[in-house]
Order: C-alpha cells, then sequence, then structure tokens
C-alpha cells in the first residue's frame, strides 16, 4: 500500500517511508545478510570444520535449520506488515522483531555450544558484538512502531479515523 491521505489532514498512512525500509529489510537485506553470513562463516575458513571435528556436520544441518527458520520469520513479518492493517500486527511484529534477531542470536550460541561442547562463555566472545547489534535493532524498530505517526494511522486502534498519536 502506498501512501496515502485518509482525512486530508497530511499525516502519512500506509505502508511508505520507515515502515516501508522495515518491510524491506525484513523481506530482502536480512534474508540476504543471513545468507552470505552463513556461507562465510561455515565455509569461508576451511579450519572451522576441522575445528568442530565429528560435530561439523550436526553443526551445519542446525545452522542451516536455524537460518532457515529465522528467514521465514522475516518473510512472515514483512508480509503481516504489507497485509494485516490491525493494531495486533505491530504488536506481533514487535515480538517478532525480537525473536527474529536476538532470539536467534541466542538459540545459536546455545545450539553450537550444545552440539559441538564448547563452552558458552568462549562462543560468546564470538557473538557479543551481534547480539548488542542485535538489541540495538530491536530497540529502534520497537521504538519506532510504538511513537510513529505512519504505524499509528496505518494500523489503527479503532475502526475509523486517523489515530491522535501523543497529543
Amino acid at each position: 500500500m502506498a501512501y496515502t491521505d485518509r482525512d486530508g489532514s497530511g499525516v502519512g498512512a500506509g505502508v511508505g517511508g520507515w515502515l516501508a525500509f522495515l518491510v524491506l529489510v525484513l523481506a530482502v537485506f536480512r534474508p540476504l545478510a543471513v545468507l552470505v553470513g552463513l556461507y562465510l562463516n561455515l565455509y569461508a575458513n576451511p579450519n572451522v570444520a576441522t575445528a568442530y571435528g565429528a560435530a561439523w556436520p550436526a553443526i551445519q544441518i542446525f545452522e542451516w535449520l536455524l537460518n532457515a527458520a529465522m528467514i521465514a520469520g522475516c518473510w512472515y513479518l514483512a508480509w503481516l506488515l504489507n497485509r494485516r492493517q490491525v493494531w495486533r500486527t505491530v504488536q506481533i511484529t514487535i515480538a517478532g522483531l525480537w525473536v527474529v534477531a536476538l532470539g536467534y542470536q541466542l538459540i545459536d550460541l546455545v545450539g553450537v555450544s550444545l552440539i559441538s561442547g564448547a563452552s558458552i562463555g568462549l562462543l560468546l566472545s564470538y557473538v557479543a558484538r551481534p547480539l548488542i547489534q542485535s538489541v540495538i535493532f530491536c530497540v529502534l524498530w520497537s521504538a519506532y512502531l510504538l511513537r510513529s505517526k505512519r504505524v499509528a494511522n496505518t494500523y489503527l486502534r479503532h475502526e475509523d479515523g486517523i489515530a491522535e498519536v501523543f497529543g
């Protein structure tokens, strides 16, 4: 849905602006980044397979399945933002962002630790930066979804009219 002006007030509604950018991030940029990152992390350095030893096949399967689930989650959130314009969509999207960003990192950390036998402390040193980036991503987009006039006017809490936001 493109930019619309529901009541002539000039206040945006519809999936446009930063909201459209979030949909693009979820539908295209994040899945591509995940696939490229996964390939580089698993196969760019041949020593990675050696380091995991006998656990290497299980690590690969776990990583591919986890990343496929994360991409599916991103696609679902992008679809939801485009197709279901009710306030519940915003709530589901905020929870979903935390799951596909931060939850994904934590599940990956625990899963690799359990499969490989490596300590979580050792693995945490490798994922500290992505964990912090995930928290920042989630906080920024959650704040946007909760405070944006475009979001409030697109995903109405009530059936009719432009939403009154912060005033």
